[in-house]
């Protein structure tokens, strides 16, 4: 899931679709270009920041093993 938020970001922030945002429309008088990086930026870091919360509730086995039980 983070490879592809991550892959998303890079498409997001390429050539091509940065072209859409870049005319002279603005956006409560802010050009539309600066404020379309920053919604994208914003909902990149909501969306990594919800799938890496999802990550660690989940019923996977954990990264390092269990200590052992001294008696």
């Amino acid at each position: 899931m983070l490879i592809a938020l991550a892959a998303l970001g890079m498409l997001a922030f390429n050539f091509p679709l940065l072209a859409v945002w870049d005319t002279e429309a603005t956006v409560f008088g802010l050009p539309l270009l600066p404020v379309a990086l920053f919604a994208i930026w914003g909902a990149l870091i909501a969306a990594l920041a919800f799938a890496s919360e999802r990550r660690g509730t989940g019923s996977a086995a954990p990264l390092l093993p269990a200590e052992p039980d001294e008696h």
